[in-house]
């Protein structure tokens, strides 16, 4: 194939509308020309830069509708996502509700129990109430041994 025929069949190799043989000779052309390659090569450009140009991105709004309408039809109900969450195999989870099973069981009992109630003291009235009652018997002192100093001021000993 020469440069002529080859720049003639260029523009349908660019759009992929070759097909066989005549194809084939293009490709083979192409790797022993480096003018016509040249050539491929803008043309390849110049049709990348025309489909960027004319290719319309979707608005905001579209991408936002889209999303949501997606996360609508293919997000699984909250009590999965939590059951999937609780599951998950992390071992930080295990050592976290490991950990937090004694606290809870504590405050719960503790919750739970009632408050101990001292009994009600009485207040002494007056210095009577603290004197010793008559037909009681005497106090008596055990375990005093005279012999030994109970103070352990200077100059005693």
């Amino acid at each position: 194939m020469d440069c002529t025929s080859c720049q003639r069949a260029l523009i349908d190799y660019v759009y992929d509308e070759l097909h066989g043989d005549e194809r084939r000779e293009v490709s083979r052309h192409l790797g022993r020309c480096p003018s016509c390659a040249l050539e491929f090569c803008q043309h390849r450009e110049e049709l990348d830069e025309l489909t960027r140009a004319y290719a319309e991105a979707p608005g905001d709004h579209v991408r936002q509708a889209l999303r949501a309408e997606v996360e609508r039809r293919f997000r699984p109900p909250l009590w999965r996502r939590l059951l999937g969450a609780w599951t998950r195999p992390v071992p930080a989870y295990g050592v976290a509700v490991a950990g937090l099973l004694p606290v809870l069981v504590w405050v719960i009992s503790a919750a739970a129990a009632p408050e101990p109630r001292e009994p009600p003291r009485a207040e002494p009235t007056s210095a009577r109430d603290f004197a010793p009652r008559e037909d009681a018997p005497p106090p008596r002192i055990a375990g005093y041994d005279a012999s030994t100093v109970l103070s352990h001021e200077p100059g005693l000993m």
